[in-house]
């Protein structure tokens, strides 16, 4: 009985691993968009996600301290692009400085949104397609982008029925 239990174990185990890598394998290669939350984890899923379906991009949403998934994903999928939504900005950009000095691929476009007055969000530097959308929080904004006045918490929406 103790062979049989194991047996069973080291099989679901398995299978467990072989389902695992297939999950993986689906995203190698595939054109991603990866996108940050903002403070508090604020995002609007599903307006990311129809903003990724029009692009026929797949989404995937990131976490703010995945690190090692962020290198993973960027290395198994060089045909990316970034979304940073508020505070998400932020984490977009570092991911392409990240990227660049750690020599991984870069993104081949990056879309922020509601990104605050402070963020550096000019990726100019990098030779990057870029769109930057601002609301009020980004007043006083000293890298390119299109200011539209509606509520920080609308805005994700607005920039997918509009752009």
């Amino acid at each position: 009985m103790a062979v049989t239990s194991a047996f069973l174990k080291g099989n679901k185990m398995k299978f467990v691993i072989a389902f695992i890598l297939t999950l993986l394998s689906t995203h190698a290669h595939a054109d991603i968009i990866i996108g940050f939350k903002g403070k508090y984890g604020q995002f609007d899923h599903k307006a990311f996600n129809e903003f990724a379906a029009k692009r026929n991009l797949k989404p995937i949403v990131a976490h703010n301290d995945s690190r090692l998934f962020l290198i993973n994903l960027i290395q198994n999928n060089p045909n990316y692009e970034l979304y940073g939504y508020s505070r998400g900005a932020a984490i977009a950009a570092y991911v392409v400085r990240m990227a660049y000095d750690n020599k991984m691929p870069m993104p081949k476009a990056i879309t922020t949104v509601g990104a605050y007055k402070s963020t550096d969000v000019d990726f100019t530097i990098y030779g990057i397609k870029f769109n930057n959308y601002f609301d009020d929080s980004g007043r006083g904004q000293k890298s390119p982008g299109i200011f539209i006045k509606v509520p920080h918490n609308q805005i994700m929406r607005y920039v997918t029925d509009n752009f």
